[in-house]
């Protein structure tokens, strides 16, 4: 009698027999809820890869078309200086006789400037691309200097900056003058766009180059 009873009490439910292996998930359900994430993975994967392509592209647009635009500025700021009025004879004598001065200074700084560049990036090249010394712990997988060639590309940059720069300050220095003798307005707007034109040049050379070397 005891033994029926536990039967009974084993095997009597109200939830009928088939209901206990019967079930809302398939057996299957952990292979197909698994292939479907990763599917989902491998399509989110290649939506980020062409967003960060298109990042990547774009970029590289705005580093070279903004370069451009500025440089054009520059040269529209430069154009709008040359046209100013030079003044009388003696005026234009020691605005002429200052732009000597200053671009002989200018050359004979370059040349020895170019000295030191070469120097410098000879030894640049020598330590850290090919690492002659080997205390580097991992080598460079580029048989090119890539170090020394973007040193002297930023310093040929820096160079061209800084010819921009002198070439426009001198002409604009005794323009500037001219334009005081009408009013501080006229001068002013002369003198900062003579500033201008350094500032630019410099900005926008300096991301052509940095993109030049990146890309």
């Amino acid at each position: 009698h005891r033994t029926e009873t536990h039967f009974n009490a084993l095997y009597s439910t109200k939830t009928p027999l088939n209901t206990l292996y019967s079930t809302k998930t398939p057996l299957n359900a952990p292979k197909t809820k698994k292939k479907h994430l990763k599917t989902q993975h491998i399509i989110k994967n290649k939506i980020n890869s062409e967003v960060t392509n298109m990042d990547q592209d774009l970029i590289l647009m705005m580093s070279i078309v903004i370069p451009i635009i500025g440089i054009i500025f520059a040269a529209f700021l430069s154009y709008k200086i040359i046209k100013q009025d030079e003044g009388n004879k003696d005026v234009q004598f020691i605005g002429n006789a200052i732009k000597e001065g200053a671009m002989a200074f200018i050359s004979k700084e370059y040349r020895v400037l170019s000295v030191v560049v070469l120097l410098v990036a000879i030894t640049i090249g020598l330590l850290l691309d090919f690492d002659i010394l080997e205390t580097q712990t991992s080598a460079s997988s580029s048989s090119l200097p890539s170090i020394a060639i973007s040193y002297v590309i930023g310093a040929i940059g820096s160079a061209i900056a800084g010819f921009v720069g002198m070439s426009i300050a001198v002409r604009a220095n005794y323009r500037t003058t001219v334009q005081a003798m009408k009013g501080l307005n006229p001068a002013l707007r002369i003198a900062f766009n003579s500033g201008a034109v350094m500032g630019i040049a410099v900005v926008s050379i300096g991301l052509l180059g940095i993109t030049s070397v990146s890309y």
